[in-house]
Parts: C-alpha cells; structure tokens; sequence
C-alpha cells in the first residue's frame, strides 16, 4: 500500500523549516558567545561574530552558515528573481563560512577580504528580499499580508 501526503503537509513541512533556519539564525549570535563562554578558557568576548572561528564553537558557525546556506540555495520563491537572489545569498553564505577572517589585527589578506565581501553582499541580498521581494503583493493587501510584511 503506497502512502501519498498531501501538498498540505508539504507546505506545513517546509514552513516548518523556513521557521527553523529563521529562528537558528537569530539565535546564532546567543548560543555562539554563551557556547564559548562556556567552553573556551579563559572565556572572552570576541570582537566580531567572525572571530568566533577561532574558538570552540566554529563548528556550530560554520554549520549553521552552511545550514542557512543549503536552504537559501533551495528555496525558489514566486519568480526568477526570488530565485536568483535567495541562490546568490546562499553563495556568499557559503563564503562566509569558508573564508574565514583571520585571526590577526591585519584583515588584509585574501581570506579575510573574501570573508568581508560576502559577509556584505549576503546581508545586502538579506535585505534586499526583506525589503522588496518578501512585501511585495499582487493587489489588495490583506491583513495577513500586512502582518507578514
């Protein structure tokens, strides 16, 4: 006997991980300084969430990077452009993770000036599908609409 699920539980599914990654990305900055307060010693705060790399949570940022990252690169939205940006943005997550700043004073190396470009460009197409893409509507706008928004 084959089981089929309903586009319903489809959709519950993937706004149940849209969720997820929203609510692990918020929280990244938390667990990270209290999972190294916790575990490095002597603990200190970091200067940047990036130099965090260096401590013992650079697993948990390098996937949680690559975990936002994945989902970007699934997600096609309502049209090309949907697509095309939240793609783009899962790339330069990616070169987040994998260009690390370095530990130094000294950031002008090529790891760390691809690890600040993409930092910049991914948090530019954040906010450009925040601002322009996710509030778009094709008409009226409903109440949901604009609680979504």
């Amino acid at each position: 006997m084959q089981q089929t699920s309903s586009p319903d539980a489809s959709i519950i599914s993937y706004m149940t991980l849209r969720k997820f990654v929203g609510l692990l990305s918020l929280t990244l900055p938390f667990i990270i300084v209290i999972g190294s307060f916790i575990l490095d010693h002597p603990p200190r705060l970091q200067i940047s969430l990036s130099a965090y790399y260096y401590s013992h949570m650079r697993n948990v940022l390098v996937g949680t990077l690559c975990g936002v990252s994945m989902f970007l690169f699934s997600y096609h939205g309502y049209n090309r452009t949907d697509s095309i940006i939240s793609k783009l943005s899962g790339l330069f997550a990616l070169g987040i993770a994998f260009f690390p700043t370095s530990l130094a004073d000294d950031k002008s190396d090529i790891n760390s000036k691809l690890h600040y470009i993409s930092a910049g460009i991914f948090f530019a197409l954040l906010s450009y599908m925040s601002i322009f893409l996710f509030t778009k509507t094709s008409g009226n706008i409903t109440p949901e609409k604009r609680k979504r928004n």
